[in-house]
């Protein structure tokens, strides 16, 4: 079996909140994860959100750097898991 990979895009927060600040990352290129390991944190004009990784695998390439404003539907990271 081979190894592909997974984009993961930011998810609607909730239903008036549709953009984040990307605050921290808890992972860099090459790291292997869990599925539900934090990935990163996103800060809100309400709260400030940890976001798991949503499956097992190896950070492949983080699309966005801290600081960065993201919409929802923008690529966030690519994951490689088997």
């Amino acid at each position: 079996m081979g190894t592909s990979e997974h984009t993961y895009r930011l998810e609607e927060l909730a239903a008036d909140l549709d953009r984040c600040e990307v605050a921290a990352w808890h992972v860099g290129t090459g790291s292997v994860i869990g599925e539900g390991d934090d990935l990163l944190d996103v800060v809100t004009d309400k709260a400030c959100i940890t976001i798991p990784a949503p499956v097992a695998g190896r950070v492949v390439r983080q699309h966005v750097g801290v600081g960065t404003v993201v919409l929802a539907g923008d690529a966030v990271v690519t994951l490689a898991h088997e």
